[in-house]
């Protein structure tokens, strides 16, 4: 259900995005494949002098519906992604089983898409990615790096070139200021364990296995690296990446890769229900402007970061904070309320 929350919105993402970090590292899309560049992050915008306009929320009939799978998104826009909506929590499965959901540049164009539609539409309330046929991700497309190597270096590198736009869409995937959720299954293999350290949380099978394989390959996990070291720490990242260790289960859970482990994939499914209705507990747009603020703390000056907050605050309190203390007054649920079931998520 969405709540229009535009005036905090806008200036929380204005703020987060003149701000937001990330510089590069994977493997993962690598290929002789012609398909269009991922466009970078947007242009920034300038950081708000004035504090927000107080936003009008909508009447109940005006929120946005339901939208159902078959008419939440046109499905010939994708070839590599089965992606649905409901309750306004878009599901995106990486769909090239052949390729055990590699990495390929038509696969991250399409999850660039997918990222797209998070950062323009208001009433997206979180991203789930998950792999189809019980497998996450294999990382980058091995079938295509011959090419790339015998692609002559020139003014600009086409190896470095295309290396880098998968940093762009891993930059723009990590600054989403709704929730990512990663459900592993199977595997996350290089490239595919830099997506799902992008991710906000990371829910994984008992037997689901974690990896930086690049180096056994002579390459490096050139794009992941810094969203690596961001969930991990160094020490972790250097363990992983410089020896190819596999990790899973408690393993896993210990090092900080998985937030909560599920013996298998249908429990994984209740487990995502679980996570996704005390997800949408939270008011839709209260999660937007709290996750970009969450991203500055310690990147900035506290006394300017905490002038902005109340700003924040203030524009929450007339809006969103309204509606839901009336609800706690009247004793029943707040309008955005909502809940899943494992059928719900299943892909």
């Amino acid at each position: 259900m969405g709540l229009d929350f535009s005036s905090a919105l806008a200036a929380a993402e204005a703020i987060g995005s003149a701000r937001a970090q990330g510089v590069g590292m994977g493997i993962g899309v690598q290929s002789n494949m012609a398909t269009p560049a991922l466009a970078a992050a947007g242009p920034t915008p300038p950081t708000p002098s004035t504090p927000p306009t107080p936003p009008t929320l909508p009447t109940r009939a005006e929120k946005h519906p339901l939208p159902l799978h078959a008419t939440a998104m046109n499905h010939d826009h994708f070839q590599h992604l089965l992606v649905r909506r409901g309750h306004d929590v878009l599901f995106a499965t990486l769909n090239h089983p052949e390729t055990r959901n590699a990495l390929a540049p038509g696969m991250v164009a399409e999850l660039a898409q997918v990222v797209g539609l998070a950062e323009s539409d208001a009433a997206v309330r979180a991203l789930v990615l998950r792999g189809a046929q019980g497998f996450f991700c294999a990382g980058g497309d091995v079938g295509s790096f011959q090419a790339r190597c015998d692609a002559q270096a020139g003014a600009q590198d086409p190896v470095a070139a295309r290396n880098r736009e998968f940093g762009h869409f891993m930059q723009r995937l990590s600054a989403l200021p709704v929730p990512v959720i990663a459900a592993v299954e199977g595997a996350a293999i290089g490239g595919g364990m830099g997506l799902a350290c992008a991710c906000d949380l990371v829910l994984a099978t008992a037997d689901a296995n974690f990896a930086l394989s690049e180096t056994s390959l002579g390459l490096i996990p050139a794009q992941i690296a810094p969203f690596v070291v961001a969930r991990l720490g160094l020490r972790t990242a250097q363990r992983l990446g410089l020896f190819g260790e596999r990790v899973r289960g408690p393993t896993a859970v210990a090092l900080g890769l998985v937030d909560e482990l599920a013996a298998d994939s249908g429990t994984l499914d209740a487990l995502l229900a679980q996570w996704l209705t005390r997800l949408c507990a939270c008011a839709p747009g209260a999660s937007r402007v709290l996750k970009p603020l969450l991203r500055r703390c310690g990147q900035e000056d506290q006394g300017a970061l905490l002038d902005d907050a109340a700003r924040l605050f203030a524009a929450c309190m007339r809006s969103e904070g309204a509606q839901g203390i009336a609800a706690l007054r009247e004793k029943r649920p707040a309008a955005w309320q909502c809940s899943f079931d494992a059928q719900a998520v299943r892909p």
